[in-house]
């Protein structure tokens, strides 16, 4: 008997949505969110008891993984408010130059330093887009291996599959029926059968695994014709229409 899966937990749509805007808020955030630092951020709220209306720690699944409604709302954020945002960082703030502001408050302390107070602020903004952008560039890394990973297994399984399938209709067996040769079928061959070896390949099997080759020999051209510029029916159509 089969596990029935653990139900995924939802939140009230709304009070998701005060954490996003109270995170992009508090961080200084004038670029794409980082999910997993929002999530942190998230726990820090929970545990500093600032969530009255949840029971426990939001999961980092709700706010990573693309079926749940976190990564979802992050994702419109990122997308609508942020190109506002990102217009808006190009306008640079003008500053004059430290040392004008020197020379001419070089007498009046208090002045200079409330001249040199701009300096600080946007150094403190630079700072915070720094950091956001590291943190988005280490997460952006970890999606990038975890794709690249992907990539690799989903290569292997498919040179895998394309030689068990070309084995199906190369290699057959004289003492077992079972075992038997689809491409030397011959007149017995389904039309169905044909149609779906075209669709796999859309040329012959032979062809398709050895790409490097120019031709195959004259003996192979006889095993099976197959149209290389005609896609036929694929098999969900024949059945439709049995």
């Amino acid at each position: 008997m089969n596990k029935v899966g653990r139900k995924k937990k939802e939140y009230p749509e709304d009070e998701i949505k005060k954490i996003i805007l109270s995170f992009v808020k508090n961080k200084g955030i004038k670029s794409e969110i980082p999910k997993r630092s929002l999530s942190k951020y998230a726990k820090s709220l929970f545990r500093e008891g600032n969530l009255p209306w949840l029971n426990e720690e939001i999961s980092d699944n709700y706010w990573i993984r693309t079926e749940r409604r976190g990564f979802q709302l992050i994702e419109e954020y990122n997308s609508v408010v942020h190109k506002t945002l990102a217009r808006n960082n190009h306008i640079q703030v003008q500053l004059p130059s430290i040392e004008g502001i020197v020379k001419k408050h070089d007498k009046d302390l208090k002045q200079l330093l409330k001249n040199l107070l701009p300096y600080q602020r946007e150094l403190k903004i630079s700072q915070k887009n720094n950091s956001v952008l590291q943190e988005e560039l280490s997460e952006l890394k970890e999606q990038l291996n975890k794709k690249s990973l992907l990539v690799s297994t989903l290569e292997k399984r498919m040179k895998l599959q394309q030689e068990a399938i070309y084995q199906m209709f190369v290699y057959g067996s004289v003492t077992n029926p079972k075992l038997r040769n689809l491409m030397e079928l011959g007149h017995e061959a389904d039309s169905i059968v044909k149609d779906a070896l075209q669709n796999m390949f859309n040329l012959r099997a032979d062809e398709f695994l050895n790409p490097d080759k120019p031709a195959v020999n004259a003996e192979c051209e006889k095993i099976v014709e197959l149209d290389k510029h005609q896609f036929k029916r694929s098999l969900l159509e024949d059945f439709r229409n049995l």
